[in-house]
């Protein structure tokens, strides 16, 4: 196959930034102007429009409104592992974009916009611009003239065209792919909310304010003075959504010795997520630790509370399905505040919540928790097969993307 090696510069038309707009500048669909924004700029060249942004008119860049079909894309910034995908848009879009996007209008005489885009982001997936892009605190960036002095390699139009024919039916099919697992996952969380919900809503049970359930103590880490001795600490990062972890990622880091006893994990005690989540992933996770912390000794970061069932009254896993039901449901939004870009629970808030809890005789039921937590651990485990299976399915649909792209471009820039 003949080919043709040029700068990414050669076969541009022209290559222009968007602009920023401020949040307080922000407006509804029936008075603003669509901002496309990163999150917009979807995985393998798919235009996301899940999340639309709205700006006041007065606040555009006449010049930087309109993308028209043909025209890629290209995310400029964010973190080091996102930045550098692109999406061609496949018809007009009456949209601003922001400074962290970079609109490209190719030669289309030379280029085919869709085998470009196909070739960026196989260059994404390689890792290239993870490795050349500028970076600073939080994110990275990829400027314009760093994109434009990119050598590509391409062979004629009819058969770029041909190639972006094919790829664009398998990423099709591979879109489709995902977005009915995605689908079947959310039914599987809603499956577990009906379970959770069925408990947590019996008419005959009493309501008890959490606070009088547990005892529990706030994470505190890192000494200042004292002597200090190495322990692995648990953080948010090795906190899941789905209420387990990952304690092989834990850290070891200096714990201060008088401190450790007293922030010491123990087995059947409830970690709290109380502070640092984004805006996307709110406070209030929590997981439940079993035996397999006394393997070694764990303390537990600033940013977590450690919750101890009174057991006599609550079993600790009736106490997380609680919790666990608690933040699933998107309670725990209601019950935070962002302080200098850092959300933060309302911890006395929280202790406030009711827990319906069996009685008999006057005194918590605990056979008959124990009862219920069982029939949960059942639909749960349930759940989780039919989850594995999906995540099964959504990696062979990935893989089959990287194959498909590997036979159409043997890169080496």
């Amino acid at each position: 196959m003949i080919t043709t090696k040029a700068k990414i510069e050669d076969i541009l038309i022209s290559a222009h930034s968007g602009f920023a707009c401020s949040k307080q500048f922000e407006a509804t669909e029936k008075t603003g102007v669509l901002h496309l924004r990163p999150n917009n700029v979807g995985y393998w060249g798919v235009v996301n429009l899940s999340k639309k942004i709205y700006i006041q008119k007065d606040k555009i860049e006449p010049s930087k409104v309109g993308i028209k079909k043909g025209q890629l894309l290209f995310n400029n910034t964010n973190s080091k592992e996102l930045v550098g995908r692109v999406v061609v848009a496949k018809e007009d879009i009456d949209a601003g974009f922001s400074n962290h996007i970079t609109r490209l209008i190719v030669d289309d005489t030379r280029i085919d916009p869709r085998w470009l885009a196909h070739y960026i982001n196989k260059l994404w997936a390689d890792k290239y611009f993870f490795h050349i892009c500028k970076k600073w605190i939080g994110q990275a960036g990829v400027d314009t003239s760093m994109l434009k002095n990119i050598e590509i390699e391409y062979p004629d139009i009819a058969e770029q065209r041909k190639i972006a024919d094919r790829l664009d039916n398998v990423f099709e099919e591979v879109v489709n792919g995902i977005t009915l697992i995605t689908k079947e996952n959310n039914q599987t969380n809603e499956y577990k909310q009906s379970l959770l919900s069925n408990v947590f809503s019996t008419p005959d049970f009493q309501l008890v304010k959490l606070g009088e359930l547990l005892e529990y103590r706030n994470g505190l880490w890192a000494g200042k003075s004292g002597k200090l001795t190495d322990a692995k600490v648990i953080r948010v990062t090795e906190m899941r959504d789905d209420g387990s972890y990952d304690l092989s990622t834990a850290k070891e880091l200096k714990v201060e010795e008088r401190k450790l006893n007293t922030r010491k994990v123990t087995p059947n005690t409830i970690l709290l997520e109380r502070s640092g989540g984004g805006e996307n992933k709110p406070v209030g996770r929590v997981i439940l630790f079993g035996n397999n912390v006394l393997e070694d000794t764990y303390s537990f970061s600033n940013f977590t509370t450690l919750l101890i069932p009174k057991t006599e009254l609550v079993l600790p896993k009736y106490l997380f399905y609680f919790t666990y039901n608690f933040h699933l449901s998107g309670n725990t939004k209601n019950l935070q505040k962002a302080v200098t870009g850092i959300r933060n629970l309302d911890f006395t808030k929280y202790l406030e919540q009711e827990v319906p809890i069996p009685f008999k005789n006057g005194k918590p039921d605990l056979d008959r928790q124990k009862i219920m937590t069982d029939e949960l651990d059942n639909g749960f485990a349930t759940s989780e097969k039919l989850r594995d299976l999906f995540n099964k399915q959504e990696r062979y649909f990935i893989s089959l993307r990287s194959s498909v792209l590997n036979k159409y471009f043997q890169l080496t820039t």
